[in-house]
């Protein structure tokens, strides 16, 4: 290559011009040309292509690519998808390790067990308003008279004041405690596991109400003591001085009936009240459900309490009828402090009253079982929600250690 086929540079302004010649005979030219040439080849040349080719650039996310966000970040900007070659891997595996926590807190959300204690605690605060009227109702089941329900209310409340309306509370409070807690935390219990063993999202109705009938059986057995505490307590205002059990409070009343009568004045009018128990679970829990998933899905409304208390309401109207005649001859077993059988307290209604007796008391007992029923459900739902919020904020801080 010669000299003139290389360009001139800009801070050479005499490239081509003649140099004098030196002692060796050569022109100075040339020996400035053979001794600076490499360094002038290596400043004019183009620089060499690298050996490999650059990495390709990132491409476009695909719809199907999750994209990982760097901790502190809010927005899209600077997301790399996960598995991009330019993610660095530390990123990687925090990024993978906040979706792995996000997934498992959402399994395990799924899957959360409401508390046992929910009904329990739902239908005590739900007792609290409607004492009066199950106070009324076991007094009129009791009274062989035919005095409507407000009627009977309004002479006793004239009679003993408006605070014995609330007589017997602690055994109303006892009662649900041990009753609906069992009822409702065994129906759910045996609803978790038949869920978890056959794989499915909802059980059937006819699953749903045998575990609706087997917990209200087991109930009825749990709570039949302080059943009949709560009935003689109520009872005691509807009956003559010398008749009543005067019992200060439930507690009080559990001892006496141990002391007085023995173990076994605890399971008086047990079969009723099991019979009582099984047909007042199937019917609100299975026709609550039924009724609820009617309005939210067949009639497009919201799951708020609006529907709580429609959904309820039907369900305290279906148990009250069905519950009624087991109700009556529950009630006037435990009431009664001799030796009356089941056929026996039948055969005496039926000669005395005619078969309408079996609905006595439906009035008092649809008042106060139906208001119950919304309380209860319309309580056990805000307190499902608050359990839930709970849990779904402890899951994610574990997530997060």
């Amino acid at each position: 290559m010669g000299l003139n086929s290389v360009p001139a540079p800009a801070n050479y302004p005499n490239w081509g011009a003649p140099l004098p010649a030196t002692s060796d005979g050569m022109s100075r030219g040339s020996a400035c040309v053979r001794r600076h040439r490499p360094l002038l080849l290596r400043a004019e040349l183009p620089p060499i292509p690298p050996r490999h080719p650059p990495p390709p650039q990132a491409t476009p996310r695909p719809p199907h690519v999750r994209w990982s966000v760097p901790p502190g970040r809010s927005s899209d900007a600077g997301r790399l998808p996960q598995g991009d070659h330019n993610c660095p891997p530390s990123r990687l595996v925090n990024a993978q390790s906040r979706e792995f926590g996000e997934r498992e807190t959402r399994t395990m959300a799924s899957k959360t067990k409401e508390p046992f204690w929910l009904g329990g605690a739902a239908a005590c605060m739900a007792v609290c308003f409607t004492h009066p009227l199950d106070q009324t109702k076991y007094r009129m089941q009791v009274l062989k008279s035919s005095d409507s329900m407000l009627r009977t209310m309004s002479r006793l409340a004239a009679r003993d004041g408006i605070p014995s309306l609330w007589a017997g509370l602690s055994a109303s409070i006892l009662r649900q405690g041990t009753y609906s807690t069992a009822r409702f935390g065994i129906h759910a219990a045996l609803s978790t596991s038949l869920l978890q063993r056959s794989g499915r999202e909802t059980l059937p109705l006819s699953w749903n109400v045998a575990c609706a009938g087997l917990a209200g059986g087991l109930a009825g057995l749990i709570g039949n003591p302080t059943e009949v505490v709560l009935v003689r307590m109520c009872a005691d205002g509807a009956k003559p001085p010398q008749d009543r059990f005067r019992y200060s409070n439930a507690l009080v009343g559990l001892a006496r009936v141990w002391s007085d009568e023995g173990a076994r004045a605890f399971t008086k009018g047990i079969a009723p009240n099991v019979a009582r128990s099984i047909l007042m679970n199937v019917s609100q829990i299975a026709t609550y459900a039924s009724a609820k998933q009617y309005l939210v899905q067949s009639a497009r409304r919201r799951d708020d309490i609006a529907t709580h208390v429609l959904a309820s309401f039907a369900a305290g109207t279906v148990a009250t009828t069905l519950c009624a005649p087991a109700d009556v001859l529950k009630s006037r077993m435990q009431s009664s402090a001799g030796k009356d059988g089941l056929f026996q307290v039948i055969r005496t209604g039926l000669r005395e009253e005619g078969p309408r007796f079996l609905m006595k008391g439906w009035t008092p007992a649809w008042l106060r079982l139906t208001p119950h029923t919304v309380l209860t459900f319309v309580f056990m739902e805000q307190l499902r929600n608050l359990t839930q919020i709970q849990l779904f904020s402890r899951e994610r801080a574990t997530s997060k250690l």
